[in-house]
Formats: C-alpha cells, sequence, structure tokens
C-alpha cells in the first residue's frame, strides 16, 4: 500500500476542483476484460453501439443542477485519455491461470483510444439528456466517465455554496460512517466484499481514501476494487468480469422476435467467454432477461464451469438458492462456487447473507453506494446502457422491473418473447 497524504484541504481541494476522471485506467476492470473480448471477436468489433444516460431518481432534476460548460470542461480534460506506459505495464502483467489475460495488440489499442463525441442536451422534465454513438469497443469507455462526471459535478453543487466548515463536516460524515462499518465488519469476520463504488462516489479523492482505509483496515475481508487505477495504485486486486452489455448487445443484434434467438445469443455469450478466459473470471450475470430464464436455458455443460453468479436485481435469499439447485442439476457441488451480491447493499444485509449462506458456498459482496456514496445527502441512482447496435434495439428487463430498460416497442416484443411478466418492483436508490 503506498503512503497516502489524506487530509481535509487535499480532500476539499480535489473534490471541488480539478479533473473527475483522468484516464481510461480509471474504468472499471470489467471494462477492460470486456473489452479484450470485443476485441478478440471480429464480429462484434466493429458493431456500432449507441448509448443514453438515464437518471433513475426522477426528483432529482439534475438537467437544471449540472450546466454544459462545465460538463464539457471535464470532457475536455480528457480527450486523449488511453493509457500510459505504467496502465500499459499493470494490465500486460495481468494473468488467468498462468496465461496473458490483455494481448499487446488490445493494449495499444487503449494507448490511443480517444473519448467519442457526446451529445449534451435537457429534457422537458429538467433531466439530463446525454447520448453518444461509436464502435463498441470504444463506445464502452465513455460510461463510467461520464457517470462519474456527473455524480462529481452533483456533489459540486450541493457543496459550492457551503462554508469551508460544512464542507469539512461532510466530509467527516461520511469518514464517521466509514469507521462504524469498519468497526462492525470487524465483529463479522464472515463477511467479504469488494469496492463496487466507482460509478457514483462524490469524488476520486474520497473514493480513494475509502479503499485504502478499507483496504487497510480489513485485511483480507476487503478483497479489492473494481478502479482499475486504484488497484494499479495501491496494490490491489482488479475486481470484475463483465456487465449487462455484453448480454444486450449480443441479444440485439441476434434478436429476430422469438424467445429461442434470446435463449441463443445467452448460449453463445457463455460459450464464448468461457472459451475466451476459462473458467476464472467466468462469473455470470444472469438477470438481464430474468435469471431463472437464464437458469433454465444454459445447458448443464456452460453451468458446471461457471465459477458462481453476480445477483444484481433480485433478493439474493431467492437468488442463492436457485443458484445452489442449479449446480446440484449440472452435477455440480456449489460448496466452491462464488455468488456475489451487488445491489442495494447495507451492512445489515451483508452480514445476514453471510451468516445464511457463507457456510455452504463463497460469498463475497460488491458494495457500491452504500460504501463509497455514504455521506447523508440525497444520492441519484444513475446509469449510462446502451440503446441500440448496429440500429437495433437493446433491451435490459432485469428481475427488477424498476430497473428495466429499451425502447417502449422493442421492451414489448421481448417480454412477449420470453412471457415476461415482471412481479418484483424495488425503487433505486443508488
Amino acid at each position: 500500500m503506498r503512503q497516502d497524504n489524506f487530509n481535509f484541504h487535499r480532500i476539499d481541494e480535489e473534490t471541488m476542483e480539478g479533473n473527475i476522471v483522468e484516464s481510461v485506467l480509471d474504468d472499471d476492470f470489467y471494462k477492460f476484460s470486456m473489452g479484450q473480448f470485443i476485441w478478440d471477436h471480429p464480429e462484434y468489433m466493429e458493431t456500432l453501439v449507441e448509448w443514453h444516460f438515464n437518471n433513475r431518481t426522477k426528483s432529482i432534476q439534475l438537467g437544471n443542477i449540472i450546466s454544459e460548460k462545465d460538463f464539457f470542461d471535464q470532457i475536455e480534460g480528457i480527450k486523449n485519455f488511453g493509457i500510459d506506459s505504467s496502465g500499459f505495464r499493470f494490465l500486460r502483467g495481468l494473468e488467468i491461470y498462468g496465461d496473458k489475460m490483455f494481448s499487446d495488440d488490445y493494449l495499444n489499442f487503449l494507448k490511443g483510444i480517444k473519448f467519442p463525441e457526446i451529445s449534451f442536451g435537457r429534457t422537458d422534465e429538467g433531466q439530463l439528456d446525454i447520448k453518444w454513438k461509436d464502435t463498441w469497443n470504444t463506445s464502452m469507455h465513455a460510461e463510467m466517465p461520464i457517470l462519474r462526471i456527473v455524480s462529481g459535478l452533483y456533489v459540486r453543487a450541493q457543496l459550492k455554496n457551503k462554508s469551508k466548515l460544512e464542507r469539512e463536516a461532510f466530509y467527516a460524515e461520511g469518514i464517521k460512517r466509514l469507521a462504524l462499518k469498519v468497526a462492525r465488519l470487524k465483529e463479522h469476520k464472515n463477511v467479504v466484499f469488494s469496492d463496487f463504488a466507482n460509478r457514483r462516489t462524490p469524488s476520486p479523492i474520497l473514493h480513494e481514501y475509502m479503499v485504502v482505509r478499507a483496504a487497510e483496515e480489513l485485511g483480507k475481508q476487503f478483497k479489492g476494487t473494481s478502479k482499475t487505477s486504484l488497484a494499479m495504485k495501491h496494490g490491489l486486486d482488479p475486481i470484475g468480469t463483465w456487465a449487462h452489455e455484453l448480454a444486450m448487445i449480443i441479444t440485439a443484434l441476434r434478436f429476430d422476435g422469438s424467445r429461442q434467438s434470446i435463449e441463443q445469443a445467452q448460449i453463445e455469450l457463455h460459450t464464448k467467454w468461457l472459451n475466451q478466459f476459462g473458467e476464472g473470471i467466468a462469473l455470470s450475470l444472469p438477470d438481464t432477461y430474468g435469471t431463472q430464464f437464464t437458469l433454465d436455458t444454459l445447458p448443464d455443460e456452460i453451468v458446471s464451469k461457471l465459477k458462481g453468479f453476480r445477483i444484481d436485481s433480485e433478493d439474493p435469499f431467492v437468488s442463492i438458492p436457485r443458484f445452489q439447485e442449479r449446480f446440484v442439476r449440472a452435477g455440480i457441488d456449489y460448496k466452491n462456487k462464488l455468488f456475489v451480491p451487488s445491489d442495494e447493499l447495507n451492512l445489515d444485509k451483508m452480514i445476514a447473507i453471510s451468516d445464511a449462506f457463507g457456510a455452504s458456498s463463497m460469498i463475497s459482496h460488491g458494495w457500491g453506494g452504500g460504501f463509497g456514496n455514504d455521506f447523508g445527502f440525497n444520492k441519484v441512482s444513475i446509469i449510462c446502457k446502451p440503446y441500440s447496435a448496429n440500429g437495433k434495439f437493446c433491451v435490459k428487463l432485469s428481475d427488477n422491473v424498476e430497473k428495466a430498460i429499451g425502447e417502449y416497442g422493442t421492451v414489448k416484443k421481448y417480454k412477449e418473447a420470453l412471457n415476461y411478466k415482471g412481479e418484483y418492483a424495488k425503487v433505486c436508490i443508488s
């Protein structure tokens, strides 16, 4: 762990001023594993993907809070945001079971990557209207910077009229809450987690503070961070496999109105991922079109090779027994399979999940906003998702109907093809 120099002066200065994103290496690690996957499959490489920003917290009108000038000042700071030589060496040195994870060709692409052109506007409802389009492997790397920039500018807007003392009280509140969580975690050694807060933290410096202190205090209970640059800087494990965009885009390219085309897209994704990376990072994200649909669709041959599942929209007390039962049907002992709850976590929930299932399987939480964005102010639930791929609309249904997204008519077609009921609804907080 590198020596740190955290103090209120530095925290305040870097929260209120300067670049919120420095380079593509600030991205979540799964963007790079997905990027190598796309790079190695020519049928995906040149796919043109359009992305849209969405604020699910409609009560907070971000379009009336964040100015176009402030937004584009941040974008201007990362026009040339490719990896530098140290980032190249870091990614080049990562291995899965002794094999290099990233090819030099792909890493050279990341050295020269340019930020795509962004369309910025406001809706009549006072929300931000942010869109962009580029080839998949370029466009995907704008998602996290835009989320981080919007989050950071939102926090700056909340703090700009506060006195220095009031801002310091804000930082101190977050630090106090972290200290209380760390103290409780030390009493529950069976609870382990990784930092998944990259996209919604108040500022890079506050995020770094949280990660560094958690790593120092919690030892093996803290497994690593999804923010690649922090993992490199502080000698932590970078955490991540794949995101919903893989299933959404591959399915959009294959969808012909039938259930079978959606099924085949999930099999295509899982088969190619396993062929590319093996079991090392084969952590399936099954809820894009409903968890039960994916469990029923994947053949035993694929299920048996999975490292485990990430839970992003369903109650883990429902999902984990489903996963365990599916491994049993595939003839596999689930004791060494990994389950990663990652949706709206708080410490009480994490303790309950680990107590209930930690003895029968491996549980490692992906803790996001509740870890890195808990400062006592109103949070926004913001996302960026692929809207279309080669002109075909992308859809995510989710286990939680509040997380469903896509063009209305196409969402309806997917629901009809899958006989999707969507009875579970939970408001998205962070």
